[in-house]
């Protein structure tokens, strides 16, 4: 028996993401503020916590992204492609 696959390849070429916390986090204030500077139009970027999403996706915007006060914890991104769907994690 004979098999064979169609194997594409999307090109994955996304914006340098840049991420900061802006302030502190202090007992008893509603969380530390977290951003995401430098977003591209076109990627969508959601914030994930200990391999989960948090929120909702925000679409880039050329500038800053705004997550909201968050508890304190580890945070990620990941980007994705809007268009081709290729994710950077």
């Amino acid at each position: 028996m004979t098999a064979s696959a169609s194997v594409s390849y999307q090109s994955c070429t996304l914006g340098l993401i840049l991420s900061q916390v802006v302030g502190g986090y202090c007992t008893g204030v509603a969380g530390a503020r977290i951003r995401l500077t430098a977003s591209d139009v076109g990627i969508n970027y959601q914030l994930v916590n200990s391999g989960g999403p948090v929120g909702s996706a925000l679409g880039g915007v050329g500038g800053t992204l705004d997550f909201g006060l968050l508890p304190a914890g580890t945070y990620s991104v990941t980007a994705t492609n809007a268009t081709t769907g290729c994710k950077i994690i």
